[in-house]
């Protein structure tokens, strides 16, 4: 089991148990987040939205140091270039999934 982007590739991955509780309240948020970036372009790099069940590949967990679920990792090639990406992208994620938040709030209080 490996995790090997190409040169003009980035991984966002969300190592997971499926029997965590965290990681199931944040799959419909995932999900979203895959449909909408996965393979897409974000600095002349395709983004790749994945998930790793560690239950399943308990090795790719270790090596990536994920000792608590969910953890998200960047991974790619060159870590120093690209990490200065990595902070615009997080905060473009994070507003996003706050948003998603948001009208899912909305959304229920519309349905009370």
């Amino acid at each position: 089991d490996q995790l090997k982007p190409q040169n003009n590739e980035i991984y966002f991955v969300k190592f997971y148990a499926p029997w965590c509780g965290y990681c199931k309240k944040m799959e419909p948020v995932w999900d979203q987040v895959q449909n909408d970036f996965h393979k897409k372009k974000v600095n002349n790099k395709t983004v790749h939205i994945l998930r790793v069940n560690c239950d399943h590949h308990p090795k790719l967990g270790e090596q990536y140091g994920v000792n608590g679920f969910p953890t998200i990792k960047f991974i790619s090639t060159n870590n120093n270039e690209d990490y200065k990406y990595l902070n615009a992208f997080n905060l473009f994620i994070n507003h996003y999934i706050e948003n998603i938040k948001v009208n899912n709030f909305k959304k229920e209080i519309q349905t009370l």
